[in-house]
């Protein structure tokens, strides 16, 4: 029984791994801009002020409902996995557990969301975020900021749709591979 739970946990973790990084590569995906313009290592004050400015016209759309996308998709996966290695588990302690991967997955990301700023600062120049600001600030910004919301949730979507198969062919291929070395079965 105890080598059941050790197997269960491993798997639970190994699925949280695994959502932290669709989570993270999600999350990278937001702020993948193009790198043609030129990187900063040192930002001045004034492209640093310019990208806190843009990013808090960015911030709302991008800190809550992404977060509640990630979660309402992430959730239902470790919640079976709960279920399936404590049976017995109550609905007290199933809300105990979602509450701290909430709180947990908040702070997480409220990281993510501070180091952006500087982030940008790094990829563009102040002019080049005073221009997005701009764009941000024209209808067609703010529309591209309500449909951003819907493009991740279905780009999200589509990514742990055909992930399974990925990590199948990764593996059918690093078996291949290790077989050829003399390490696969």
């Amino acid at each position: 029984m105890n080598e059941r739970r050790i197997e269960n946990k491993g798997v639970i973790m190994k699925t949280m791994r695994i959502f932290l990084l669709a989570a993270i590569m999600a999350l990278a995906g937001i702020w993948n801009f193009s790198t043609q313009s030129v990187a900063q290592n040192q930002p001045s004050a004034e492209t640093l002020a310019a990208a806190r400015t843009l990013f808090s016209i960015l911030q709302p759309t991008l800190d809550t409902d992404l977060t509640d996308q990630l979660e309402a998709r992430a959730w239902p996966n470790v919640e079976s996995l709960l279920r399936t290695s404590y049976p017995q588990i109550s609905p007290e302690a199933v809300l105990a557990l979602r509450t701290e991967f909430r709180r947990i997955y908040d702070a997480f990301s409220a990281e993510i969301m501070n180091d952006s700023p500087e982030t940008y600062a790094r990829y563009f120049t102040a002019a080049e975020l005073r221009q997005l600001i701009a764009f941000y600030q024209t209808p067609t910004g703010q529309k591209s900021l309500r449909a951003f919301q819907d493009i991740q949730a279905q780009s999200l979507a589509k990514f742990n749709e055909r992930l399974p198969a990925v990590q199948e062919q990764i593996n059918g291929a690093f078996n291949a591979i290790l077989r050829v070395f003399g390490y696969g079965r």
